[in-house]
């Protein structure tokens, strides 16, 4: 699978799948608005390919321990995300704008 990040300049990756499974990870990423490019050949006999979009953010809380954080969501299709904060893990339903 080939991972193509544009930045400030194209940086391209290629993963080998291990047991189905192609992961891409990149850390310390700057604030922006990034085109991400993936690619790949399916398993053969293959017509759906899952694919899994984690994002982590850093959130300082204010000094009474609240935190407040917006996530844009226009770009995804509507239907259930699941959440992590620390421990805690939520499930939010998305839903489309009508």
């Amino acid at each position: 699978m080939t991972f193509t990040v544009k930045m400030l300049m194209p940086s391209r990756q290629h993963r080998d799948a291990e047991e189905s499974v192609a992961t891409y990870i990149d850390t310390n990423v700057p604030s922006g608005t990034f085109n991400i490019n993936i690619s790949g050949d399916a398993q053969e006999n293959t017509e759906i390919v899952q694919m899994d979009v984690k994002a982590s953010q850093v959130i300082r809380a204010n000094p009474e321990g609240n935190i407040s954080y917006t996530y844009d969501t226009t770009p995804f299709r509507p239907g259930v995300v699941e959440i992590e904060i620390g421990s805690d893990k939520r499930e939010v339903e998305l839903i489309g704008e009508d």
